[in-house]
């Protein structure tokens, strides 16, 4: 599991949070799974939406795939719907 925190944080401001399993580093036939949290944000109910090089994927607090291609690595961000919180990138590399 490598969690990350990706955008500059100021004492008692949220921030968009990614996790990702099982590695930013994976293999054609693992399962991977982006998480999306806003951390310091109180409200648990959010909308999320899960974006691959700049172009929407999904909606929901996660993104889960098999990884089957060399088409899956790319820069993913979340963006949380009303807060409009956005991750910095998290690059997942394929081999």
């Amino acid at each position: 599991l490598v969690s990350l925190a990706l955008a500059p944080h100021a004492q008692g401001r949220p921030e968009a949070v990614v996790s990702i399993t099982p590695d930013t580093h994976v293999f054609v036939g693992e399962w991977v799974t982006l998480r999306c949290v806003i951390q310091g944000g109180g409200d648990t109910h959010r909308s999320y939406s899960w974006y691959k090089n700049g172009k929407l994927q999904q909606r929901g607090d996660s993104l889960s795939f098999w990884v089957d291609a060399n088409s899956d690595r790319g820069d993913y961000t979340c963006r949380e719907y009303y807060t409009r919180l956005q991750s910095a990138a998290v690059r997942l590399t394929v081999s």
